[in-house]
């Protein structure tokens, strides 16, 4: 696999990745948090919560991983009292759409598949905190985790051939091809 990409092995690098890159694309002003630290937190300035909602097995790639299905949900808040502060969370939340759209998250293709079913939506926690707009960006997304199971392919060092061996099995009946007149020879 390329080395330049992240290889995954558990569901928190994929976290990690988003994490990272919300901040990257929204600016360090922004807050980015595990959805699940809500509820000991106040609200002051644009928030973004990351849940995984929960998670689905599903069929194996080619490379034999185990998949991983996950819902996973990005709840974008603002206090009520910013200036507006509806507009300013639809903004965020069609940039962050966009942005998950494209799969960057920095993690090789073969182990994540593009996201599925992505929409966004007004999120449940605008009715749960007070003075808090609040919407979401939600999709689905499955992962290939750890190493495939799947032996490497063989190394070929060179082409051997025979006319009519005897017996098809037998290394010694056959000679390496050699090429004389290629270029570079």
């Amino acid at each position: 696999m390329n080395s330049g990409t992240l290889q995954l092995e558990y569901p928190s690098q994929l976290y990690e990745q988003i994490e990272q890159s919300l901040g990257q694309l929204l600016g360090s002003d922004v807050v980015v948090k595990n959805y699940d630290e809500y509820r000991t937190m106040t609200i002051e300035s644009l928030t973004l919560l990351i849940e995984f909602r929960f998670g689905r097995a599903g069929a194996r790639n080619s490379s034999g991983q185990y998949c991983h299905g996950y819902h996973i949900r990005i709840h974008c808040l603002l206090p009520r009292s910013a200036e507006r502060s509806f507009l300013r969370v639809l903004d965020k939340v069609a940039a962050i759409e966009r942005f998950v759209d494209r799969n960057s998250w920095g993690i090789d293709i073969r182990q994540i598949d593009a996201p599925e079913f992505l929409r966004s939506e007004p999120s449940g926690l605008q009715y749960q905190l007070d003075q808090v707009v609040a919407r979401a960006v939600t999709w689905r997304q499955n992962l290939y985790l750890g190493e495939g199971l799947n032996q490497s392919d063989e190394v070929r060092e060179g082409i051997a051939w025979a006319v009519n061996p005897v017996n098809l099995d037998d290394a010694d009946e056959y000679q390496s091809l050699e090429v004389q007149y290629a270029s570079g020879n």
